[in-house]
């Protein structure tokens, strides 16, 4: 499968400035890795259109979904919705989820939901500043994997340490792998999968090269470098 590149762009380009950095996006994404875009809702169906109409090997993923199949669950959608449009993947438990108040139940019934309906979920992780100087990193990510998991079977976890997202800073390359060799041995114990690992917190074309050559990162979980062309792009390259 080679890695995964996945664009999560937020609560950005959700009108024909999407559709059109998508198409840049298209025309020259390379093949040798699975591209996963998320964008916003208000364009999901717009991309799966899109990327089929071009018979592009690129994937439409959501932002987050809902733990409920349906009813009357007014601004919810379902992964049933998703699913119906041709979505393939969903993150859950961002950690900007997680800092509006979602909590490990509610992440585990979404886990759940998608799982059910057919739709790839994304499992969030990661540490804070405070955690990661008191060297908390594994026993925080102990913590959420055992509750946010339980034994569902989730193949794919972005590792995103919340100090890293956005400032420009990351752990080092060192760093990276002893922390995605420990989640990946801590979801293969509860669970009997071997899963993905992406790391995910201010990747970027400079970086991105190192990182993605580490042999136990699967791939990467990109922000801010997603909402241009080139450097999406060019992290494309350099996986």
């Amino acid at each position: 499968m080679g890695k995964i590149i996945i664009g999560n762009w937020k609560m950005n380009k959700g009108g024909a400035d999407g559709i059109a950095l998508l198409k840049k996006i298209v025309q020259e994404a390379t093949t040798s890795c699975k591209v996963i875009i998320c964008p916003p809702y208000t364009i999901l169906r717009e991309v799966v259109d899109l990327i089929q109409k071009k018979q592009s090997s690129i994937l439409a993923g959501a932002q987050d979904c809902s733990a409920f199949v349906q009813g009357a669950h007014t601004g919810e959608v379902s992964v049933g919705i998703l699913s119906d449009i041709g979505v393939t993947h969903v993150l859950i438990g961002h950690s900007e989820r997680r800092q509006m108040g979602e909590g490990a139940s509610q992440i585990h019934a979404k886990l759940k939901a998608a799982l059910e309906g057919g739709v790839h979920p994304v499992l969030c992780v990661g540490e804070s500043a405070k955690d990661y100087a008191q060297g908390l990193t594994n026993k925080v990510l102990e913590k959420e994997l055992t509750e946010c998991l339980g034994n569902l079977p989730v193949q794919f976890i972005a590792y995103e340490p919340l100090w890293a997202i956005g400032s420009g800073k990351t752990p080092s390359w060192a760093e990276i792998g002893r922390i995605h060799d420990f989640i990946k041995a801590k979801v293969q114990s509860l669970t009997g999968y071997k899963p993905k690992v992406l790391y995910g917190g201010s990747v970027t074309p400079m970086n991105s090269a190192e990182i993605l050559a580490l042999e136990t990162v699967d791939g990467v979980l990109v922000g801010g470098a997603s909402l241009e062309a080139e450097s999406f792009l060019k992290i494309g390259k350099n996986a």
